[in-house]
């Protein structure tokens, strides 16, 4: 854990004289930190557990740094103490919150954590744009982080009717193992959740890699991944087609690190992910 904070930070990128709203205060290490190289009266971290935020609060008093703590829902930002030259986020995001741009000066950075369902994911870090409207950044980092409260992957409850079966196409381990390949089918398919787990009623013995969307459900075997029954498929979606398609583009980008991949945000709520550049968005 010190050496992502320690990353984050140095992706954070703070000079003296900046403003930072730290989101997600928990222990008050962060914001201690923040508040050591730029003062406490530059900082504010926003919890949304008044215990933890009462214990952190006590614990940065206690070592000399009253940074302004706040009691919420650290979505909406603080806005009484915008606008930030800096945004922390330590809970991963599936949507990046228009208001945390709202209360960023243009040229302003915010570093959040990003993921899918598919893949949770990557640190991701945004500029706002002059207008203030928008904020475009790359992912920097390869981190995962628990999701804030309300952008939590729905559960894996689902009714199985109408099963197809049929062969892979795909070794579903070039999935499963490959942080990379994951991340970048995720970015593709940002709706589908995914699981791997023990079939232990399965007569071959194997584990099977799951995904669904709430309606749709696919799985495929992990050993004798191409054998006749391998996959099983219901719902109006064939899931694992749509895997295995996202994976071979995925192949034909030259297998991507996360790095090449980047997010535009704006204010409204619009996300468009990109490779390279964001004039080529993808999805």
């Amino acid at each position: 854990m010190p050496t992502v904070v320690a990353q984050m930070l140095r992706h954070l990128d703070v000079e003296d004289g900046m403003r930072v709203l730290d989101v997600g205060t928990g222990t008050g290490w962060t914001a201690g930190l923040l508040a050591h190289r730029l003062g406490a009266e530059s900082v504010t971290t926003v919890e949304l557990d008044r215990d933890l935020s009462d214990d952190a609060r006590c614990r940065l008093v206690a070592n000399r740094l009253p940074v302004t703590t706040v009691v919420g829902d650290g979505t909406l930002g603080h806005p009484a103490g915008a606008p930030y030259d800096r945004v922390h986020v330590t809970a991963a995001v599936q949507r990046v919150p228009g208001a945390l741009i709202e209360q960023t000066v243009p040229g302003g950075v915010i570093v959040v954590p990003y993921g899918t369902p598919f893949c949770n994911g990557a640190l991701l870090k945004l500029t706002v744009s002059e207008d203030g409207t928008s904020a475009s950044g790359p992912f920097v980092e390869d981190v995962a982080f628990m999701w804030v409260r309300d952008q939590r992957p729905r559960s894996g409850q689902f009714d199985i009717e109408d099963v197809r079966r049929g062969p892979s196409g795909l070794d579903p381990a070039a999935v499963a193992d490959h942080t990379d390949a994951a991340f970048a089918v995720g970015l593709r398919l940002p709706d589908l959740l995914r699981q791997e787990v023990w079939a232990g009623y399965d007569r071959f013995g194997t584990g099977r890699f799951e995904v669904w969307d709430g309606v749709s459900y696919a799985h495929c075997r992990l050993a004798d991944w191409d054998g006749e029954h391998a996959v099983s498929q219901s719902g109006p979606r064939s899931l694992w087609g749509e895997v295995t398609a996202a994976h071979a583009w995925w192949q034909r980008q030259g297998a991507p690190g996360l790095g090449r991949f980047g997010v535009t945000v704006t204010v409204a709520g619009e996300h468009r992910v990109w490779l390279d550049s964001p004039d080529c968005v993808i999805g």
